[in-house]
């Protein structure tokens, strides 16, 4: 199952690349100007450790970005959805999430409560509760659920799928780190442009989570057949 996911992710989005591109060139021109905005800069401008930075002064800014990126995530599987039926638009993938943005919030929110706790705890629980809730978005913005009741749908249906998603974090994981070390690399080596170098560095790595996404929309798919 495993390979016929990849195939089935590889596949639409091959077929469906420039509509995914554009979507992670919306996205990124708005992390982008979020970063340039509220924080002065780029992340590898920024230094929290320097005396002169106020962490207090951080944290809307952090708030900000953090429910730009919950706003994204309803969009991105929305988007995917719309692909899939044949009628992308990001407009109305966006004004779908925005609409769901309250139980999109309280499902990440209650998630990562959860997550955290079970990786503070012995680690294993918390990577198998990751995997477990990773369909949570998904029941808010395709099932139109409630966030409680979109938790218990996952951890119900990604009993059997539990394998594949998880591979899929650990590709996810890998593919990011590299291309964070890629990024910090060249931006190091020619700094004159590390402006342009980490935007190119944030579309791809919104590529990569669109692929993400698709990945757990097919998983998604057959959890409800």
């Amino acid at each position: 199952m495993l390979k016929a996911t990849l195939d089935d992710t590889l596949y639409l989005f091959k077929k469906h690349q420039k509509d995914f591109l554009l979507l992670a060139v919306f996205m990124s021109a708005i992390y982008y100007l979020i970063e340039l905005v509220f924080f002065g800069g780029i992340s590898t401008d920024v230094d929290t450790s320097q005396d002169s930075v106020n962490p207090n002064s951080l944290l809307f800014p952090i708030l900000v970005s953090t429910v730009v990126g919950f706003l994204f995530s309803a969009l991105t599987i929305s988007y995917v959805a719309s692909v899939r039926r044949g009628s992308p638009s990001i407009k109305s993938s966006l004004l779908i999430g925005m609409s769901k943005i309250f139980p999109i919030v309280m499902v990440y929110i209650l998630g990562g409560l959860a997550i955290a706790s079970g990786l503070m705890l012995l680690i294993v629980p918390g990577i198998i509760l990751m995997v477990r809730l990773s369909l949570s978005a998904y029941y808010v913005v395709l099932s139109n659920l409630d966030a409680v009741s979109a938790l218990k749908a996952s951890w119900h249906k990604t009993k059997e799928y539990f394998t594949i998603i998880f591979f899929a974090y650990v590709a996810m994981f890998v593919a990011s780190i590299a291309l964070s070390s890629t990024d910090s690399f060249l931006i190091e080596q020619m700094p004159a442009l590390k402006y342009p170098l980490h935007l190119v560095y944030m579309i791809v790595s919104e590529l990569i989570t669109i692929m993400m996404t698709i990945f757990i929309y097919r998983v998604f798919s057959y959890s409800e057949d």
